[in-house]
């Protein structure tokens, strides 16, 4: 993790609840001016209150911070509660890709502009 996102112009973001992790999101660094949001994970039991947008709104602050201009991220498609969440907060899907190019699932790729 140090590695990959701290120590590379990332971060990583953990969210607690009484001494349990409820939530998180990293940010791992593509290239000069664009980065990805990765790991993005809320609880099933913490989901709808508003703390996945609060990760992303933080990571993309931080990508801000970092100097970055664009933010990409992915999901599946068997995950619509998180492709509706991407587009909801400014995403635009940019293409998709499935097992012909190497994905286990057909993935939906997207992209925001900061």
């Amino acid at each position: 993790m140090e590695n990959t996102y701290l120590n590379n112009n990332g971060d990583f973001l953990v969210a607690t609840n009484e001494g349990k992790v409820i939530g998180m999101g990293a940010l791992m660094k593509v290239s000069d001016d664009k980065a990805e949001v990765k790991r993005m994970r809320v609880s099933p039991d913490s989901q709808r209150q508003g703390l996945g947008k609060a990760i992303l709104d933080r990571l993309e602050q931080r990508a801000k911070e970092l100097g970055y201009k664009t933010l990409e991220l992915d999901t599946s498609i068997n995950q619509p509660a998180a492709q509706e969440f991407y587009m909801k907060n400014g995403y635009v899907e940019v293409r998709r890709e499935g097992p012909e190019q190497g994905w286990p699932v057909d993935t939906i790729f997207y992209e925001k502009s900061l």
